[in-house]
């Protein structure tokens, strides 16, 4: 299988997502990253399963630093202070892997950043700014 053949396979798979013909089996979400960032957002895997595959994307761009991932914006839960989320994706040779997902982080004020953290990541950052304090007191 030369290159060329490969990244067209690749390509029509991509374009099979963004159409909406393919199939929800070929959409992997099982990567931990992935799973982190749900808790940090605060978003239901469900909601976002059920997007991505029922759904078309707002908006999509190719990412600039990976050649093989895009940047798809999705609708937001109408409980959260942002219009949109970002589902980074990748494409593999047989099968899309949902790698990340944020939000779109245009639509939180600086003041307000912390609204979208869980609570042990507000826990770890507060232990960490005492241990700072505590080596600078010394």
């Amino acid at each position: 299988m030369d290159s060329k053949f490969k990244g067209d396979l690749m390509f029509a798979l991509i374009d099979q997502f963004f159409i909406g013909t393919l199939d929800s089996d070929k959409i992997n979400f099982n990567r931990s990253h992935f799973r982190d960032q749900l808790d940090l957002n605060r978003l239901d895997f469900d909601y976002v399963k059920s997007q991505i595959i029922n759904e078309e994307p707002i908006h999509y761009k190719r990412s600039k630093k990976h050649d093989n991932r895009y940047e798809c914006f999705y609708p937001a839960p109408s409980h959260k202070n942002y219009k949109y989320f970002k589902v980074i994706i990748e494409d593999c040779i047989n099968h899309i892997a949902v790698v990340s997902i944020m939000d779109d982080g245009k639509t939180s004020p600086k003041g307000k950043r912390n609204a979208t953290k869980s609570k042990r990541m507000l826990q770890e950052e507060t232990l960490r700014r005492k241990a700072v304090m505590k080596r600078k007191n010394f």
